[in-house]
């Protein structure tokens, strides 16, 4: 029967589990990429089912054992899953990352000249500034004004 993870002992030795299926998980994208790209292959197929499959089936399997346990860091074997459910997949996975650095770097770009340039409108921080500041430039005061009552013709 599997036992409840300790709070006793080095890291290592209380989420082992989780770390085997980390390891289980870079082993199964490793092997991924290396029949991917490997062999020449172009970047939309599909690697090797072969290979990955029982590297993947030995993640699941650690990563189950790791949640039973209820290991503290349950980033390793969610990790381990991702890499081992990336792994068929890998050329797809490094085009859409080359793909969304690329974006971030014109965003960046963009970010910079327009900063440069001063289009803040003059406020600095966040967008609710912004916004209270263009408000209060309309209305023409710092404070809220009172309501205008109609002066009565009596008087």
């Amino acid at each position: 029967m599997l036992e409840r993870a300790t709070g006793f002992g080095p890291w290592y030795a209380r989420c082992a589990a989780g770390v085997a299926c980390a390891v289980l998980g870079g082993a199964a994208l490793l092997c991924g990429y290396w029949t991917q790209f490997g062999g020449g292959e172009p970047v939309p197929t599909v690697g090797n089912p072969t290979i990955f499959l029982p590297l993947f089936a030995a993640t699941a399997i650690a990563a189950v054992v790791s949640f039973v346990r209820r290991e503290k860091p349950v980033v390793l074997p969610v990790a381990g899953l991702a890499a081992a459910l990336a792994a068929p997949v890998v050329g797809w996975v490094v085009l859409v990352l080359a793909v969304a650095a690329g974006a971030l770097v014109v965003l960046l770009v963009i970010a910079k000249f327009h900063r440069i340039r001063g289009c803040h409108s003059g406020i600095q921080g966040s967008w609710r500034s912004v916004w209270v500041g263009r408000f209060l430039a309309r209305s023409g005061s710092w404070a809220p004004s009172a309501p205008r009552l109609a002066p009565s013709a009596g008087r």
